[in-house]
């Protein structure tokens, strides 16, 4: 048990353990933002660093004109 204690209070062993759950929250919240719709969907991945601004703000109006030609 103080092995245990003593491991929680390092802390790399701290920094390690919040930086693993921020990285799932992340990921928990990219999932749920694409899941919100175009606009949050491609911000998102401009976030991510996948798309540069220009490219998002192109990609995104491209995606909402083929939309509105489903509707």
């Amino acid at each position: 048990m103080a092995e245990l204690v003593e491991q929680r209070a390092r802390p790399l062993g701290v920094v390690a353990k919040v930086a693993h759950r921020a990285h799932v929250a992340l990921a928990v919240l990219v999932q749920s933002l694409d899941e919100l719709g175009l606009e949050y969907r491609f911000v998102s991945r401009y976030l991510r660093g996948e798309f540069s601004l220009e490219q998002m703000t192109s990609e995104l109006s491209r995606a909402i004109k083929d939309f509105t030609k489903r509707q």
